[in-house]
């Protein structure tokens, strides 16, 4: 044996649930990146075989049942290469089902090994100490004379405060002579860097430096994307080479054994991080396309434009990820809709080359008021209830349509509305997905902005124009909610950085522009827990990796 060995990191994007899709993928690579001069070492991201998390469906012995036929398919063309593929690892002690999180290391049509996780994440969109228990500790592979230390996911977090096990430290201390992390490493932005940043401090804070490689699923699921953008880290600490970020690809290099040092097949193949809006603009990308092919939903959306800002993003956001052919749009204007809002909506649909119905609502709008008013003892007296309605009537017109020319209904509405639940619940909030709604109101114009970097296509009538709901006359978005440029800071730092009241004013706000955020912020909950997925793009979104509940007397 010449002593040096091929590594393959293949990041590819399973589909939770789908084994034998994501076996097939598996095969596939084995079978690709097979080499009979050299040995071959064909490494899959956390979970690949299962998806990442099944959540609950982790439950069901079939689910595991299914796994282990997968398994038994792949170790039978594995030959002599080594496979490592991530899947969650059923034991059965006395009756008792126990869960681990593993990477099985297969070589010539048999196990070899088997890693379980070590440190098991539980904040954030994780929750895997409700699934999976740990492994008894940090663990190292040997392959011919060749020491890996094997690490999935969070073992290379070994810096939080809640982890008391030094995963990488142990595998150098046992000998590892390169260590491998496996993950499913949800994106949000400046996360990229955060995990470059983990791996080089791990080479560069250990007496023994040892290589170090990082391989990330990609795709979506659900609201939460991965960007894969896996790498490796030399021996000296500097970054190697690394993936394309947002797309399936396969990262190779090769180890010596006798000098410990790695050589890549090819340098770095992109910008490791790109500018703020091409990264937002790709994660959109992915968790939209991703979302409608698992769901076997077809390519065609339907979304309401206003003439306002966010539904103009949105909508260029889908003609540019679908296609101009797979866009429907329908402008519903009622009494109090400007002809400045018709004028941007046809400028809009004309610009970006789509079809745009028009439907007026104040036929239904008025009928529907004389029916109740008639047969009620509700008083003809405009309030809140009448605004409402508006909206209320246009989500009904547009789920009619969705259900008569198929395609799912794409919400609008950015984290700022729905933080301060500055949205109606089962009006301008319905929909089967959102794309912007974890985008603050500043972050939509900015995206908008860098759409309309080499062409107009968001008119610029709309990006200049106060934002409106346009319920009741003259209604602009300040008279019930502060200066964007001020509610979005504080939003941060309510949602993001998760400070009190006392710590937001020492950040230089009026007290009780902070108590009536907050008060709005509280108050939405309910909203919040009955509107649909949006895309995960900030540390703390709203969904599954920010629950709080809708019943709650703390302020903080």
């Amino acid at each position: 044996m010449s002593g040096k060995f091929q590594f393959v990191l293949c990041q590819i994007n399973s589909r939770v649930g789908d084994i034998n899709y994501n076996k097939n993928k598996i095969i596939h690579a084995i079978k690709e990146y097979s080499d009979n001069e050299i040995k071959s070492v064909i490494v899959f991201p956390e979970l690949a075989l299962s998806g990442y998390i099944p959540l609950d469906q982790l439950y069901y012995n079939d689910l595991h049942y299914k796994l282990e036929l997968a398994l038994e398919e792949i170790k039978s063309i594995s030959g002599p290469n080594v496979v490592i593929v991530g899947t969650p690892r059923r034991v059965i002690v006395k009756d008792k089902i126990l869960l681990y999180n593993s990477a099985f290391v297969i070589t010539n049509g048999r196990v070899q090994d088997i890693v379980d996780k070590t440190l098991l994440p539980n904040y954030d969109v994780f929750h895997e100490k409700r699934y999976f228990l740990p492994s008894n500790g940090p663990k190292t592979i040997t392959i011919e004379n060749l020491k890996i230390g094997l690490q999935i996911c969070e073992d290379m977090w070994d810096d939080r405060p809640e982890h008391k096990i030094k995963v990488t430290q142990e595998q150098i201390n046992n000998g590892a002579d390169l260590i491998i992390n496996i993950s499913a490493s949800p994106y949000h932005w400046e996360k990229p860097e955060d995990r470059l940043t983990v791996v080089q401090n791990h080479v560069n804070q250990n007496q023994n430096k040892i290589p170090f490689a990082y391989l990330n699923l990609v795709g979506s699921q659900d609201e939460i994307v991965f960007d894969g953008r896996s790498f490796i880290v030399n021996s000296n600490g500097e970054l190697a080479t690394c993936s394309k970020s947002f797309q399936e690809d396969f990262l190779v290099f090769y180890f010596e054994e006798e000098t410990k040092t790695v050589q890549v097949k090819s340098k770095i193949k992109n910008n490791y991080i790109n500018e703020w809006e091409s990264e937002i603009y790709q994660a959109i990308r992915i968790n939209l396309s991703d979302y409608l092919e698992k769901n076997h939903l077809t390519n065609n959306v339907l979304i309401a434009l206003s003439g306002g800002i966010d539904s103009a993003l949105t909508t260029a956001l889908a003609v540019d990820i679908l296609g101009k052919d797979n866009v429907k749009t329908v402008y519903l204007p009622s009494k109090y809709s400007s002809d400045e809002s018709t004028k941007s909506a046809r400028e809009l649909a004309n610009n970006l080359g789509i079809e745009l119905l028009e439907i007026p609502i104040n036929e239904i709008h008025d009928n529907m008021i004389k029916t109740i008013i008639s047969n009620t003892n509700v008083k003809e007296e405009f309030t809140l209830a009448d605004e409402n309605i508006q909206p209320r009537i246009r989500s009904t017109i547009l789920m009619y349509l969705s259900n008569k020319f198929g395609g799912i209904v794409i919400s609008t509405g950015n984290k700022s509305e729905i933080a301060c639940g500055y949205t109606t619940i089962y009006g301008d909030s319905v929909g089967g997905k959102n794309l912007i709604g974890d985008l603050y109101k500043n972050e939509v114009y900015r995206l908008a902005e860098y759409f309309n970097r080499d062409q107009e296509r968001i008119p610029n009538s709309i990006i200049n124009r106060p934002p409106t709901a346009e319920l009741r006359p003259n209604q602009k978005d300040n008279d019930s909610l502060p200066e964007y440029s001020i509610l979005d800071r504080i939003l941060e730092l309510i949602i993001e950085e998760e400070l009190t009241i006392k710590e937001i004013v020492a950040n230089g706000f009026d007290v009780d522009t902070v108590k009536n955020v907050l008060k709005l912020v509280r108050r939405s909950e309910f909203k919040r827990s009955q509107i649909c997925q949006t895309v995960k793009l900030k540390k703390r979104t709203f969904g599954i990796g920010r629950l709080y509940p809708v019943t709650s007397g703390f302020i903080p």
